[in-house]
């Protein structure tokens, strides 16, 4: 095919329009016998024309109250999800404060908790008070390892809620 012909226009329109080949001149009918690219035309368009209307056929929009049903349901979700997103923060919050409080607490009891610690573990083992040097020694030594279990603590604690924060659909 070296280029279009005049009379290509013409023929598409009557091929979409259903008329070809019955409904137009027999002069048309003629010269598509005769041209080239006319005839390429004539034997590929109404394939896709028919191609189209098989497609449109099956395809079934849903109608107006389903797609008002569904913008309604997505905007109550979008809604929910705006809604809880401060709450979600206040309890991740909660509970960053809550560990902390715990800490602090655990901290600043922990010579009582040492000293109950050695006195139960004298009392369930039944031994004397100097076998228990290697309690108050793992107990002194957790004491001192406070600094460093604290923070570990800590971070187990505020990871999670830094992970949802970070992965959440915002």
């Amino acid at each position: 095919m070296t280029g279009g012909c005049s009379h290509e226009p013409e023929l598409v329109e009557a091929i979409v329009a259903g008329r070809w080949p019955a409904g137009v001149a027999e002069e048309m009918r003629m010269h598509v016998d005769q041209c080239d690219s006319c005839r390429e035309v004539a034997t590929i368009a109404p394939v896709l024309r028919d191609e189209y209307l098989a497609l449109r056929q099956d395809t079934q929009l849903p109608s107006a109250a389903q797609v008002w049903w569904r913008a309604a349901v997505r905007a109550r979700l979008e809604a929910a999800q705006d809604a809880s997103r401060p709450i979600t923060l206040a309890q991740g919050l909660a509970g960053a404060a809550a560990a902390g409080l715990l800490v602090a607490i655990v901290t600043a009891s922990w010579p009582l908790v040492s000293r109950v610690g050695l006195w139960l573990l004298a009392a369930v083992l039944h031994v004397d008070p100097g076998v228990t040097d290697a309690g108050g020694f793992v107990l002194s030594s957790v004491g001192r390892g406070l600094f460093l279990i604290v923070p570990l603590a800590v971070a187990l604690i505020i990871a999670p809620v830094a992970l949802y924060f970070a992965l959440s659909d915002e």
